[in-house]
Order: structure tokens, then sequence, then C-alpha cells
């Protein structure tokens, strides 16, 4: 139960019911070994569609990339989906269509997808803000999401490097302005502080982060450049 009672601490947005249905469901899943396998046949079959073969998503903005991504975060954000405490439309269709209430199932297809190479050419901004957005993510994201946008897997913080402009634009926007949950009070106050214009800035920062696997292993400096 230690994970369980941890991540319901930590998710402080949500509600107390919804908290412990997520913590009860992901503690089920990450007790289960992974069948990679398996998993690249699942997601051919029902999350090809929309993310692409190799999870790259869409450049505009929609449809985020989710190869090399951390695989808790991937559970935790299904696991939202699937309590019906964050309203993605199209994953609510999906899951009437897949039971993803299957725990191997979904620790199949999270652990595969954590095992690709993160998008090493996602869409980026006009690159005239790179250096102000270098400023606020190193004084301000950091902290959390690591120097380079590696995230960290036991905390359920996603990697950001290797994702698309528009959709880090759009769902930054969304968490500050309370539009999503699942974010902690500080960071959304964070968010809060920053202009529209900073977040442009940011994000194109972001998506311009190196996304090779070899060049952001844990705790290793690489000078993040623009493209």
């Amino acid at each position: 139960m230690l994970v369980a009672t941890a991540l319901v601490c930590g998710l402080l947005l949500q509600s107390a019911h919804a908290a412990e249905a997520v913590a009860d469901r992901v503690e089920r899943v990450l007790r289960l070994r992974a069948d990679t396998n398996h998993g690249r046949t699942l997601y051919s079959q029902y999350c090809a569609n929309c993310h692409g073969a190799t999870a790259l998503g869409d450049a505009a903005g929609t449809v985020p990339s989710l190869a090399g991504q951390r695989p808790n975060y991937l559970l935790k954000q299904v696991a939202d989906v699937l309590e019906n405490d964050r309203s993605v439309p199209e994953m609510h269709q999906l899951m009437g269509r897949w039971q993803f209430e299957d725990p191997q199932s979904l620790r199949d297809v999270v652990s595969w997808l954590a095992e690709l190479a993160p998008n090493p050419r996602p869409g980026v901004g006009s690159g005239t803000q790179v250096a102000e957005g270098t400023r606020i993510y190193q004084a301000d994201c950091a902290g959390c999401h690591g120097r380079f946008g590696e995230g960290d897997n036991p905390s359920y913080v996603p990697a950001l490097r290797g994702q698309h402009y528009s959709y880090l634009r759009r769902q930054m926007a969304a968490l500050a302005t309370g539009h999503r949950t699942g974010m902690d009070g500080e960071g959304r106050q964070r968010l809060g502080r920053i202009s529209l214009t900073q977040l442009d800035a940011v994000a194109d920062y972001i998506s311009r982060l190196p996304s090779e696997r070899d060049a952001v292993p844990d705790g290793n400096p690489f000078a993040p450049g623009a493209q």
C-alpha cells in the first residue's frame, strides 16, 4: 500500500475518492511484469491510428508524442481517464472499445511506449524567444521536470523532451487556468504567474531540447540546442 498512499498524498487537486481509485489502479498495474511484445501489438491495434505507428503524435498539437515517455506518468494519465478524473473524449471512446480495465494490458502498453526512442523532430515554435524560454524553464520548471526535460518516473513527473510545441503550449495553458487537473498547487501557481507570451517561449524551448535517448540519460548534462 506504500505506492498507493504516496500517490494519494500527491494528488492534492483530485477528490479523495478519485485519488484513491487512481492510486489503487496504479498500484495493481505496477505489481505486474511487463510483456512489451504484447504491448506493441495492443498499441498497433488500438492506439496507432491517433498517435502514429511509432507514437510520435501530431505536430498540430492535438495528439501528443508518447514515445519515450515515463511509464508511471503514462499509467497515471490512463488511470485518471478511466476514473473520470481527466476528460479526454477521444480516450473515453477508446476505453469503450478496448478493455483497459485489464491491468496486464495496461502495463504492457505503457512499458512498450517507454522503451521507444523519443520524438527526434517534434514540432517547434517560432524560435524568436528561446533565450527567454530557457531562463524561465530552468528557473521555474527544471526543479520538477529535470534540467533537460527528462521527468522523474518514481514521482510520476512526465518527460517533456521530444514533445510537440503546440501540444505543450495547449496543456500548459489548460493547467494554468484550471481547465486541466493533475498538477500540484505550487506548479499551478508558477504557471499562473507566467504570461501567455512567456508560455509560448517556454513551450518553444522545451520542444527544442535534444530528444535522442543517448542524449538525455538521468544526471548527464548536455547542451540543449535550438533548431
